[in-house]
């Protein structure tokens, strides 16, 4: 006769039984895509004339400069900025000796003060001394001793004059404030350092922005004097026109200098930035730049299938193309449809509807 199963045994079967029927009664996986109603743009790839640009590093200057130099000389008292702050016209910058020239401008107006009070009476009496010897009181030798004295007191006071005005230049030089609107360049003096006189403590730059650049003989003939080009900075295309251009070779590099002035932007003192200079025009499929996005670092766009569905393709972008539009160097052809500002939840295999008429 069988033993019969233990208790746990039986519950066991019971519960792997049910399992098993509820699985077989599932439905089935969903589908690797998912329809999505989401009000997303789509943008189809043309093929327009477009220009090739080919680009140059440059560095970013401003057109004022400012380089001042402590004119008595002390010590570093105020530093409330740092370098690369912009600040606006008549923000105080430094204060360099300020303590020793307010002393040595109170002692050059009490000096003044009493120059000025020994040549009131020196010329008292030699008032007196004139309406004297006049009167036969004193003698002519008198009268031109007094006389002498009138005159070096006027001279020392006329001395102490010039003293208290030099006092007074150096405590305002002492206090550096901001000239104009612009941008600390570089800051050599440190909070309580002792500095000489004549030694540069502050370079100071504002005005419009310029980009230094220069361009090779093979470059150097498709660039104009006033040409208008566009200048990538900071992450973004602004627009510049060139100013200078010198037709003479740089015997050391092998280039020619080539100044851009910025038209609007201003980015910061000694930014790095890339010149395009228009070089030739070529037929080339063109995006919106809006359809660009970045996936695990990676940039491309969201192409979308006949059936709707997305797949994320990898781009080579060349310059800009017109109207906000991008130049594709290679991943997509004309005719392809994309994603316009796709969402950051959008995967491979999704599959989206259109929320606005193909653009």
């Amino acid at each position: 006769m069988p033993r019969p199963l233990p208790k746990w045994s039986a519950r066991f079967l019971l519960v792997t039984t049910l399992l098993l029927l509820a699985a077989c009664g599932s439905s089935s996986a969903p589908p690797r895509g998912r329809t999505r109603a989401l009000n997303v743009r789509l943008a189809s790839v043309v093929e327009v004339n477009v220009v090739r640009w080919r680009g140059e590093p440059g560095t970013v200057i401003w057109t004022r400069e400012d380089a001042v130099r402590t004119l008595s000389g002390g010590t570093v008292t105020r530093r409330p900025y740092r370098v690369g702050s912009f600040v606006t016209a008549g923000r105080l910058l430094l204060v360099v000796g300020g303590a020793r020239a307010r002393s040595a401008l109170a002692r050059a107006r009490a000096a003044w003060l009493a120059a000025r009070a020994r040549a009131r009476l020196a010329a008292r009496n030699e008032t007196r001394y004139r309406a004297l010897v006049r009167q036969g009181a004193v003698t002519r030798l008198e009268y031109e001793e007094i006389r002498r004295a009138d005159r070096v007191a006027k001279a020392q006071w006329y001395a102490a004059g010039f003293a208290l005005a030099a006092a007074r230049r150096a405590e305002s030089h002492a206090v550096i404030r901001a000239p104009f609107p612009g941008l600390i360049a570089a800051l050599p003096v440190r909070l309580g350092e002792d500095v000489r006189p004549g030694t540069l403590v502050l370079r100071f730059t504002g005005g419009a922005a310029e980009v230094r650049t220069a361009v090779g003989d093979a470059l150097y003939p498709h660039v104009r004097l006033g040409a208008s080009v566009r200048v990538r900075t900071q992450d973004r295309l602004e627009h510049g026109r060139v100013v200078a251009l010198d037709p003479a070779l740089d015997p050391r590099t092998g280039t020619h200098p080539v100044t851009v002035l910025l038209r609007r932007a201003r980015p910061p003192y000694g930014a790095y930035a890339r010149v395009l200079f228009s070089v030739a025009r070529e037929r080339a499929p063109v995006v919106s730049c809006a359809a660009f996005v970045r996936r695990a670092g990676n940039r491309g766009v969201f192409v979308v299938g006949r059936d709707g569905e997305v797949r994320f393709a990898l781009i080579r972008a060349g310059g800009p193309g017109p109207r906000g539009t991008c130049v594709i160097r290679a991943g997509l052809r004309p005719g392809a449809r994309v994603v316009l500002n796709p969402p950051q939840d959008l995967e491979n295999g999704d599959r989206v509807v259109a929320g606005g008429p193909p653009s």
